[in-house]
Parts: C-alpha cells; structure tokens; sequence
C-alpha cells in the first residue's frame, strides 16, 4: 500500500512539473491586474527579437498615436517607441508640448497619464510663487470675468464630451501657472479644462490616497 502511495505521488509531481513547463514554453499570459502582456523569465533581450514574437497581439503605433490626436487635438504627438518595462511590453508616446504617455502595447489601454496644461490665461510667475496668495483674491487680483468661460458653459461641455460618466464637482483654481477648471467625475477622473477656451486641456486619475484625503475632510 505505502509503495502505491508513492506511485501516485510520485506521477502527481511529474503531471505538474510537465504542466509547469508547458506554461513558461507556450503562449504567454495576460497580467488581469495590469493588462500588460508579460513576456516572462525567458524574455529574448533584443527589442527586434520581441516584436518578430509577439507582432501578431500588438496594437499599432499608428493606432496609438490616431487615439491619443484624437483625445487631444491640439497637442502634437512627436514620439511612440515600443518598450519593455517590468517585464511587460508598452508603447512610451511624447507630445510637443512634453506630455508623456505609457499605453499597453497589447490592448492599446492608456497606462499613465503625465499631461502638461497649457491654458489661455497665465498667471505671472511672482504671483503664483506667492505665499501668501490665496486663489480666490490671486484669480479676482488676474483676471478680467469677461474673459473667463461661466461655469455653467464648461459642465455642459463636459457632459456633452463624458457621456458615460458623472459630474462630482467642480472649481476654478490653477495648474501649472495657467488658470483653470477642475472637474471632478465618477470613476475617479479630474479633468483640467482652459478657463479662457473651456477646452479640455488633460485628464488625470485619482489615487486612492487622494480619495481616502477627500473622506478625511469631509
């Protein structure tokens, strides 16, 4: 009887080594959490390499480069580079303006957003350095209301252009030195749009830190 049950024991473990083996040397995997293709241990070094294996589930560059124009018109797309980072592949895009991008190379899902604003309406550099200014009188001291676009204006558009999502809140305030409103929707998503144009300048994710600050204060 002991040595049946080592027999079975035995060809159980070889069932999984064999099954594990299979796993590293077939298909790769999607990582749910990230969405990133995942290339594994026995990842080849040269980039050429990678593309020559994976090039029938990437997303084009084109395609990403044809997204991101579309999401902001007004920004030049100047670079898209296919890379590896953590051991998954994503495109890296660069606008003119020194925004940068990191996209799933297989899904073509936008990863990380760093959008550099550039509004209608800046606010000189001494004052926005100012410690002692508070928005409220900074905005009052800068701008003329007439060309400021009403509030009422900027929500509408935001509904218009976010159908499936909903507005939390928003306010007037400044980002990067350029006067700005910051729109709060569900899904954790803060739009920054050009208090000049009502454009919508960039768009931003919420950590979950800012959201546990937010409880904080209430």
């Amino acid at each position: 009887m002991k040595r049946n049950m080592f027999k079975k024991i035995l060809i159980t473990a070889m069932v999984l080594l064999i099954t594990v083996s299979l796993s590293a040397n077939g298909k790769q995997e999607y990582d749910q959490s990230s969405g990133s293709l995942k290339l594994g241990w026995r990842a080849p070094d040269s980039l050429d390499d990678v593309y020559s294996k994976y090039q029938a589930q990437l997303k084009s560059p084109l395609s990403i480069v044809t997204a991101l124009s579309l999401k902001y018109p007004n920004s030049p797309v100047t670079k898209i580079m296919l890379e590896i980072e953590n051991d998954s592949l994503i495109y890296q895009a660069e606008m003119l303006d020194g925004s940068e991008f990191i996209f799933d190379a297989a899904t073509g899902d936008l990863l990380n957003e760093d959008k550099v604003i550039i509004g209608s309406i800046p606010i000189p550099e001494e004052s926005a350095d100012s410690p002692e200014s508070d928005d409220s009188i900074l905005i009052q001291s800068l701008l003329d209301v007439t060309a400021l676009v009403d509030l009422q204006t900027v929500l509408t558009g935001v509904q218009d252009q976010k159908r499936d999502q909903n507005i939390l809140g928003a306010e007037l305030t400044e980002k990067d030195e350029y006067l700005v409103y910051q729109v709060r929707l569900t899904g954790k998503t803060e739009l920054y749009i050009d208090a000049g144009t009502g454009i919508i300048l960039g768009e931003s994710t919420i950590a979950g830190d800012d959201e546990e600050d937010d409880e904080d204060d209430r």
